[in-house]
């Protein structure tokens, strides 16, 4: 019987030290919540902060804890925290947060093959098997956090130093406002080379100038007019041009081509009144109305009407006939009477 009261002494004995250090351990880390999270659109600056809810001086093995997602989990290694513990925070970041101007330095880093850590239309962040937060979607517009007790708030994370920060990351506007002009770009840097539009039809490749909000592209056209005055650069053609033909009107550069030609004859050719195009541009241009007492012919704007701007003098044939009768009757009463004298 000795025996037997001994080993069950023993045996009770050894249960309760492992009962007393899994309590001790316990206890220097149960304590800690999830309490806040923050991130931004694409999830590569989140951060969770934990907090030690039961005001216990002794939670010291945060920095051993581990913490998890839907699809992630991390455990810190990062050794025990110094003592007391009281209510202090615990913050977890990624590198994306840790870079950021205002950010306190994290307690510990996310590996990058864990970003993002958890999803921002949803998700359950739980601290070992000591508390659990589900929450929905997080904001994501780069200041604002979502707090277990407070809802939506403005960032204001701490590490257990107890320092506390504000970040910004927010997305930065486009390097192109998407409305076309010449000055259509943004001028942070690194916009310099953005694809734009400068609104201009006679150049192509347009790009953001850096450091300025100037859009600019090279030019389609060489700006000398004839019929191979285009650039063949891809997506120059359509862009404005002059083939230097007065003939022809809505003069583009040919794709691929250093073309420039007329897609309409502003005037057929063809003597007439109504001998023009009504293409936009084409007034003005040279034509031949047919009728030799007008001039100099050109094309009325919008309309298919060729006129002279001038009238030209002229005689019909029967006029003609009447002047000259008229004026060899004069020289004939003129020289006849002095051809008699001569005679007498």
């Amino acid at each position: 019987m000795s025996s037997l009261r001994a080993a069950v002494v023993g045996a009770s004995v050894s249960l309760g030290i492992s009962i007393l250090w899994a309590t001790g351990a316990a206890a220097g880390i149960h304590t800690w919540d999830v309490n806040e999270v923050f991130s931004n659109e694409d999830g590569s600056i989140q951060y969770v902060q934990l907090w030690e809810a039961n005001g216990g001086p002794g939670e010291v093995n945060v920095g051993n804890g581990t913490i998890s997602s839907d699809t992630q989990t991390f455990s810190f290694g990062q050794g025990q925290v110094a003592a007391p513990t009281t209510n202090k925070f615990y913050l977890v970041a990624t590198q994306g947060f840790a870079d950021l101007p205002g950010a306190p330095t994290p307690d510990a880093i996310i590996p990058a093959g864990k970003v993002p850590f958890f999803a921002t239309t949803g998700d359950t962040v739980s601290f070992g098997s000591f508390d659990s937060w589900t929450f929905a979607a997080v904001p994501t517009n780069g200041t604002d956090a979502l707090n277990r007790s407070s809802g939506t708030v403005a960032n204001s994370p701490t590490n257990y130093a107890g320092t506390t920060g504000s970040v910004d990351a927010s997305p930065p506007p486009p390097c192109y406002s998407g409305t076309p002009g010449a000055s259509s770009c943004s001028a942070l840097a690194g916009c310099g080379g953005a694809a734009c539009d400068d609104a201009d039809a006679s150049t192509h490749t347009d790009v953001c100038t850096e450091g300025t909000t100037t859009c600019a592209g090279a030019a389609c056209y060489s700006g000398a007019p004839g019929g191979s005055s285009c650039s063949a650069t891809a997506g120059c053609g359509g862009s404005l041009c002059d083939d230097g033909d007065a003939g022809t009107s809505g003069d583009v550069c040919t794709e691929g081509a250093t073309t420039c030609a007329g897609a309409l004859a502003c005037y057929s050719g063809t003597p007439g009144v109504l001998s023009c195009s009504v293409a936009p541009g084409c007034g003005g241009t040279v034509c031949d109305d047919g009728d030799a007492g007008t001039g100099p012919d050109v094309c009325v704007e919008g309309l298919t009407t060729c006129a002279g701007t001038t009238s030209v003098p002229s005689l019909s044939r029967p006029a003609l006939g009447v002047v000259i009768v008229l004026l060899l009757g004069t020289a004939l009463a003129w020289a006849l009477p002095r051809w008699l004298r001569t005679r007498s």
